[in-house]
């Protein structure tokens, strides 16, 4: 719930972020005359910065990747994420995109990445899909794991300082194992 009382508090912090399905957007008000906007459903919309606001904290999160499919399928890499203050011109519109999570591969492919979260120009990049039995793992936020005969993806695909997130890890010398995603960094 956002009234125009707390459209004109001084301070904005922006939460972007991928969740399961089911969660809404929400405006919620938290101590020190803090408001936290979050936008959490897929997709991309528009947001307008009330007339007194001239910055914004901001976490902004991508999709987590999917995990690779049967058979010793991986686990997808997190998703990379970015937080800072950005300033804003008061009274303009920003576009906001939240990125999914990646879907699952299919037999023995691996998972889809996760999709990007944007915030103005600041971008998140989505984790890398779990690597499948067949095939190596892709490449991320952060990246997806691999079976142990092929590579794990790699971590910070959108380049950043600091790194949005790490390489997934192998699996060990056997048939069915399989390593885990990369975890997220900044």
């Amino acid at each position: 719930y956002c009234d125009e009382y707390t459209k004109l508090l001084l301070q904005f912090t922006i939460v972007i972020v991928s969740i399961p399905s089911g969660y809404d957007s929400a405006c919620i008000i938290s101590s020190e005359n803090d408001v936290v906007l979050s936008f959490t459903t897929a997709g991309t919309e528009s947001w307008t910065i009330p007339s007194t606001i001239s910055s914004v904290d901001y976490l902004v999160v991508a999709g987590g990747g999917g995990g690779g499919g049967i058979n010793g399928g991986a686990g997808g890499g997190a998703g990379g994420f970015r937080t800072d203050t950005l300033s804003v011109t008061p009274s303009s519109s920003v576009e906001v995109t939240v990125g999914a999570g990646g879907t699952a591969g299919a037999s023995d492919q691996p998972g889809g990445n996760g999709g990007n979260s944007v915030f103005s120009t600041i971008s998140s990049t989505g984790g890398g899909g779990g690597g499948g039995s067949s095939a190596d793992a892709p490449s991320g936020g952060s990246g997806g794991g691999s079976k142990h005969v092929f590579n794990p993806g790699a971590g910070n695909l959108g380049g950043y300082t600091p790194a949005e997130g790490y390489a997934g890890g192998a699996g060990v010398d056997s048939a069915w194992s399989s390593g885990g995603g990369g975890g997220a960094s900044e």
